[in-house]
């Protein structure tokens, strides 16, 4: 691969190698007349050599011609995301590049992720317009963008433009879930009711079902099969869930209005349902957000100790850490509860047993 020779000319020891970039035999100095440092030399080299044959054979023919951007291009144009999921890869990827650079794809390293990890820990939230800081990205954040580059990679491995995703996910802060207390809920719902009707089926089917606002909205008769009971719905990544039509659900959907074909709330958009909650919390001096619905019902349903894998199932869940979220508050107050149990078992014992003693020192025998 390499090796020491004498030119007739000069003094020093030569280092003749093979350069697979070019397909040429070529030569360099080592600097040197003495032969054991002209070794250390050719052993480095030697080394530096390896390495950037390895890195030859690791890249796809054309690797050389995809940067970070033109390889992102080409992954958005391979997929129809609806905006605002665009829009999120796009800032993860603005995130990425001012992170580490816009690099050749076999260029990137774990070092790089490192660094974009580094970046999304210091990165200070700005806005256009305001001069004045908003405090560092959130972890939930951190683990939105970072979760994004990590999939925009894994793709460009698939399609054989890398070999390797140099990206790590970082986590996602667990939480408690933020729900919609009880006697709030029972208020919303039946001034929802008289406010007006329509919306009032169009909400109570978000909660019920567990729907995202996106889903209700595209809910169409064709997609009820009440033999089955099954209900589909087209989710925020524009595929198809099927959800099982619990018994509630199912009776609502028996009572609700709805045309011979096509869009069940036809003349309700995202915007104007948004719109309508946005007066309703008004209304009602509250600060909920329609999202806390489907949260209130996954909460609900843990309460009833419903099995975590179909409650994964009727959420629609992809990661079975979001599903465990729900049980957190339930698990804290079984705990509390069995706690508390068995602290008063135990008081109410040394009660008992102080007052024996206290009985017998009262009436020696």
């Amino acid at each position: 691969m390499a090796f020491l020779f004498k030119n007739p000319t000069s003094k020093n020891w030569q280092i003749g190698y093979y350069d697979n970039l070019s397909g040429k035999n070529r030569s360099k100095t080592t600097g040197t007349h003495d032969k054991a440092i002209a070794r250390r030399i050719l052993k480095d080299f030697a080394a530096k050599l390896q390495l950037q044959i390895d890195d030859a054979k690791l890249r796809h023919q054309d690797d050389h011609r995809y940067k970070f951007s033109n390889a992102f291009s080409l992954f958005l144009t391979q997929h129809s995301f609806k905006p605002k999921t665009k829009n999120i890869y796009s800032i993860s990827a603005a995130h990425f590049i001012k992170a580490v650079g816009d690099k050749h794809l076999y260029k990137y390293d774990k070092f790089d992720g490192f660094k974009f990890v580094e970046y999304l820990n210091e990165a200070i939230i700005t806005k256009p317009h305001v001069s004045k800081t908003l405090g560092k990205l959130s972890q939930n954040s951190k683990h939105n963008y970072s979760r994004h580059v990590h999939q925009i990679f894994n793709w460009l491995v698939e399609q054989e433009l890398t070999k390797k995703n140099p990206v790590k996910k970082i986590h996602a802060e667990k939480k408690e879930v933020e729900i919609i207390r009880e006697e709030d809920l029972e208020k919303i719902f039946i001034e929802m009711k008289q406010l007006n009707i329509k919306y009032w089926y169009f909400f109570l089917l978000k909660y019920l079902g567990a729907f995202r606002l996106e889903e209700v909205v595209q809910t169409a008769v064709e997609h009820y099969d009440f033999q089955n009971e099954l209900l589909t719905i087209l989710n925020f990544k524009g595929s198809k869930d099927k959800v099982a039509m619990v018994s509630d659900l199912r009776e609502h959907l028996l009572i609700m209005p709805k045309p011979a074909a096509g869009r069940v709330f036809n003349n309700i958009t995202l915007a104007s349902a948004q719109s309508f909650w946005k007066r309703l919390m008004k209304t009602l001096g509250m600060n909920y957000h329609p999202h806390q619905l489907r949260k209130t019902r996954g909460t609900h349903l843990a309460d009833l100790d419903i099995n975590p894998l179909f409650l994964m199932d009727f959420m629609r869940h992809e990661d079975f850490n979001t599903t465990q979220q729900y049980y957190i508050r339930r698990n804290l107050t079984k705990a509390k509860n069995s706690i508390n149990e068995k602290l008063f078992k135990k008081e109410t014992e040394d009660k008992e047993k102080l007052e024996k003693v206290n009985q017998k020192s009262n009436n020696p025998t």
